[in-house]
């Protein structure tokens, strides 16, 4: 039985905005952002945290700068039994590789987004998993993302603008220490974990961390930090769209990307080689009819340039872990 859609005040939509990109202001920074008191800021927050609709805060972590490589393996399943499919999932959870693993509806059941320091280790992957339960693979696609580009959750409030934080290669790999990876744990686990706390975990001092968090942003190391919101709890169901155009020419595809960044209920554009389709992005949705609406406004938008296009529903998170240390 389907949880209860969460009701929410224009304070509410307003903060839940403000902490996206920005989840590690104080309440007083998150207050003034929205133009309210600090003891409402906190009565709204715990709220949000206790009805499901935030299930914790993670640093936006821009991985590739630190010279990995984000692959996925996207796999359709034919005569797997529930047991297998269990067999499955556990195998590619127990993988320290995989930081995404997501059942699907739609033309994949499963992606498996996995962190490796080389091409060859995605393909080692592959070969490992087909070994294993090649049997039960239909159909599969293996491809490589070389650039995410995070909207905030703008479908909240409706605004068209937003900040973006984009996950990308940068032209050197950013060499970080043993410390900052301790740092960088901690805030993957809990964005707004306070500095005292984060120094008594790792026995340096409240100034030292604080200075090196500064030093991880200013190398975009960090690009911001964001609740983790149920889409579900707000009524959305969550889908990932591969688009084909009748000409993918590089104006097609920067004019239907410019598109959807303006879009609210678009929330990732995904750029890489070996897509399963010339375009890759994710948005929410209230309804099949309210996806389907888009749909039609954006061939609408570009008559005789989509060709055609196929959504997967995101049904079950397995595994999220942003980092590969």
């Amino acid at each position: 039985m389907a949880a209860e859609v969460v009701k929410l005040d224009k304070l509410d939509r307003k903060l839940l905005l403000a902490l996206d990109l920005h989840a590690r202001d104080t309440l007083t920074g998150l207050a003034k952002r929205i133009g309210s008191s600090k003891q409402a800021v906190d009565y709204k927050l715990k709220r949000l945290e206790r009805l499901g609709v935030i299930n914790g805060y993670v640093a936006l972590v821009n991985t590739p700068a630190l010279g990995y490589f984000y692959c996925r393996l996207l796999v359709t399943l034919e005569g797997a039994t529930a047991d297998v499919v269990k067999e499955i999932t556990t195998y590619c959870r127990s993988d320290s590789r995989v930081f995404w693993l997501f059942e699907m509806q739609g033309s994949f059941d499963l992606l498996v987004g996995i962190w490796t320091k080389s091409i060859d280790e995605f393909r080692t992957f592959v070969e490992q998993f087909m070994s294993r339960f090649g049997s039960y693979v239909k159909r599969r696609s293996e491809n490589i993302a070389t650039r995410v580009i995070h909207f905030q959750n703008r479908y909240i409030t409706g605004q068209v603008g937003s900040e973006e934080f984009n996950l990308r290669q940068t032209a050197a790999a950013v060499v970080i220490d043993d410390t900052d990876k301790k740092i960088l744990r901690l805030l993957s686990e809990d964005a707004r974990m306070p500095l005292v706390d984060l120094a008594n975990k790792l026995g340096i001092s409240a100034v030292a961390i604080a200075a090196r968090i500064r030093k991880l942003e200013q190398k975009k190391v960090v690009g911001g930090y964001r609740p983790n919101i149920d889409h579900s709890r707000l009524g959305y169901g969550y889908y990932k769209i591969f688009l084909n155009l009748s000409v993918a020419s590089a104006e097609n595809l920067k004019a239907v990307k410019a598109y959807l960044s303006q879009q609210p209920l678009v929330l990732y554009l995904i750029e890489g080689v070996g897509f399963p389709a010339d375009m890759d992005f994710e948005m929410v949705a209230q309804s099949p009819l309210e996806l389907d609406d888009f749909m039609r406004k954006l061939r609408a938008a570009f008559p005789g340039i989509i060709a055609d296009y196929s959504a997967l529903l995101f049904t079950t998170t397995l595994k999220v872990r942003y980092l590969p240390f």
